[in-house]
């Protein structure tokens, strides 16, 4: 019975898809940080959603209201704009989500390496 239509056909009363990324990925790849769970990103997540649900910050809050980092913020924007690369997985890789390269150019937190020593 549901094969019958030509093409995909959803109920009105149906809200739509939403595709997103978790608010501490964003953050983490904002400020180049490899884990999720560091100190810094779960406390720039913590300011946050301070007031309000992580969807709402992904979503529906006034850029201009958040506090944080501008390239957290940068970032935000570009999830809302739909300027993530996604790059699809397969053949046993993992997808992989990443920032457009003109916010992904910053360096990090400027830690130094081993190697500068």
């Amino acid at each position: 019975m549901l094969s019958d239509f030509p093409e995909p056909t959803h109920p009105d009363h149906r809200p739509p898809y939403l595709h997103l990324i978790p608010l501490a990925e964003i953050i983490a790849m904002a400020l180049n940080v490899k884990n999720v769970y560091s100190a810094k990103v779960q406390r720039i997540w913590n300011e946050l959603v301070k007031e309000r649900s992580e969807i709402e910050v992904l979503v529906e809050a006034d850029l201009s209201d958040l506090e944080g980092e501008e390239r957290v913020i940068a970032a935000i924007q570009a999830f809302r704009s739909k300027d993530v690369v996604v790059e699809p997985g397969g053949g046993g890789r993992y997808g992989m989500v990443r920032l457009p390269d003109r916010i992904n150019h910053a360096k990090g937190d400027d830690q130094r390496s081993l190697f500068d020593f």
